[in-house]
């Protein structure tokens, strides 16, 4: 009776971590697919998470800068610092799903000329290359190389709704299989209680 009463426990904790698991995952790739990329990348640039000044392009030259065609994305937004580091905000909202392998590339394909131009320039910098963030959700595809990448993923995680999940919906899981571990198995084990005290009383 008690290996009967865990299983249903464990039955009902694993449906709700899937439930939750879902929700989670289905909450974050609508919100990603709307979001505002200039308010984001202006976000970012305003958490501090930057040594040098960054400045939004506004002419166009930043696609070229990348290597991509205009037919790649749909809107996008880049801020550029000085050459004296290679502190940088690209976030680019590409025009098909079919763009998001050919965005990405071109996103390391970006890193790897900027490593080689400060290994020379300025190696001091070089860390920071090495730890920039790229990276995709929903429609969007990022390069993002700050002095603060903590400061950074957590804009990203408020604006896509993943840290209420992360945070808060762990807890909820556990809470919720407690709650189901000790008060839920409960009916079902004092029915499996009377029936077994019905079947005793009736000699054979």
């Amino acid at each position: 009776m008690k290996n009967s009463s865990r299983l249903l426990s464990l039955t009902f904790a694993l449906l709700l971590v899937f439930l939750l698991c879902a929700c989670g995952n289905a909450g974050q790739a609508d919100t990603a697919d709307s979001v505002d990329v200039h308010k984001l990348a202006a976000d970012i640039v305003a958490t501090g998470a930057f040594t040098d000044v960054q400045t939004e392009n506004t002419n166009g030259q930043a696609l070229s800068v990348y290597g991509l065609e205009n037919d790649s994305v749909s809107d996008y937004s880049v801020y550029f610092s000085s050459m004296a580091t290679p502190e940088e905000v690209a976030i680019f909202k590409i025009s098909s799903p079919e763009q998001a392998s050919a965005v990405t590339d071109a996103c390391k394909a970006r890193q790897s000329s900027q490593v080689q131009s400060y290994e020379s320039y300025a190696p001091d910098q070089v860390e920071k290359l090495n730890n920039a963030m790229i990276g995709t959700s929903g429609d969007l595809v990022y390069y993002i190389v700050s002095k603060d990448n903590d400061t950074v993923k957590n804009v990203l995680r408020n604006q896509w709704f993943t840290t209420p999940f992360t945070e808060l919906g762990y807890r909820t899981v556990f809470f919720m299989t407690m709650l189901t571990y000790h008060i839920i198995p409960r009916p079902f084990v004092f029915a499996l209680q009377l029936l077994s005290d019905s079947t005793s009383s009736h000699p054979n």
